[in-house]
């Protein structure tokens, strides 16, 4: 018996290896178990009931999502390394690509949003008239109250976006480089966005 949660139990899962089991409650918690039920860790930060909790397909990283209205990225230590800040009501889901290199979140402010690893915000996916509540990826199919399931190409999306940031530095190449007024932080921008693209491309 895994006892401790302080509140409904919302959903449990195995990690890829068979090796632990994740929790998740109205606790506002997500916790990690063995299998012979010890408590290996708490992730806490959430702000209101955590709705799923998924693992990435190397195992490594675990996000969570809230009706606080946002996602978070743990490690299995417990350490919290991103926080998925953005939708305007409820995170009903989160869940990796299968590939690992992105994250798909359904909200019920009737949006997906799609975030790389450093839980930069890719794209923003609107049409549905109402809550989304499931999602599926490397083609992204979300589902909805609607009546409606929508499928949309990530790898198109991601291509775009990161097409217009580019052209973007390019054309404040000059500026940064050369005005007196351009802050420090502001001329390394672009090297932070060219990295972080060649990092989401690999």
């Amino acid at each position: 018996v895994l006892n401790g949660h302080e509140g409904g139990v919302r959903d449990a899962v195995f990690t890829p290896d068979g090796q632990s089991v994740i929790t998740i409650s109205d606790d506002t918690t997500a916790r990690i178990w063995s299998v012979a039920g010890n408590l290996k860790q708490i992730l806490s930060g959430h702000g209101a009931s955590v709705n799923s909790a998924n693992v990435s397909p190397d195992g490594r990283h675990i996000i969570t999502a809230s009706f606080d209205g946002t996602a978070r990225l743990w490690t299995f230590d417990g350490t919290q390394q991103a926080v998925l800040e953005g939708h305007l009501d409820g995170v009903w889901q989160a869940k990796f690509s299968q590939d690992g290199q992105y994250i798909v979140t359904v909200s019920q402010d009737t949006t997906a949003r799609i975030w790389n690893r450093n839980g930069l915000l890719i794209s923003i996916l609107q049409g549905h008239d109402r809550e989304i509540v499931s999602a599926n990826s490397q083609y992204l199919v979300t589902a909805s109250g609607d009546n409606t399931a929508r499928l949309w190409r990530i790898d198109t999306l991601n291509k775009n976006l990161d097409t217009l940031m580019l052209q973007g530095c390019e054309w404040l190449s000059n500026y940064l480089d050369n005005a007196a007024s351009a802050k420090e932080r502001d001329r390394n921008l672009c090297k932070s966005i060219k990295q972080t693209v060649t990092n989401v491309q690999k």
